[in-house]
């Protein structure tokens, strides 16, 4: 499984669009360890491109604070699942909390239209 969380100063980004990169954290499917760490660089200047672009890294779930409505249901109609949170933190403390079923999602979705 292949987990993203946008990031911007190695902290969890505020905002799905206006991330620096991509944290991806791919984890064994079979114990829950995670296997590599590695950053994804979104296009520049180009945040309604960012969507399409990551879902052809072959990404399983996104982890962020807001996202829009039409990337949640682009992400849902290409079987990626999206949760959504609270607090601002570090990328494998939350991975390890979504590996415990211990994160604290709350749907929160972001209204924005995009305007490229």
């Amino acid at each position: 499984m292949k987990i993203a969380i946008p990031t911007v100063n190695s902290m969890l980004c505020k905002h799905f669009r206006n991330c620096e990169d991509f944290t991806v954290m791919c984890v064994d499917d079979r114990d829950g360890r995670i296997t590599s760490i590695y950053k994804e660089f979104p296009p520049l200047n180009k945040p309604c491109k960012i969507t399409k672009w990551l879902n052809c890294k072959d990404i399983d779930v996104i982890i962020t604070t807001k996202i829009g409505l039409w990337e949640r249901h682009f992400f849902a109609k290409n079987n990626v699942k999206v949760v959504t949170v609270v607090p601002t933190d570090k990328p494998l403390e939350i991975v390890y909390s979504y590996l415990d079923n211990t994160l604290l999602a709350d749907g929160n979705d972001c209204f924005h239209k995009c305007r490229c």
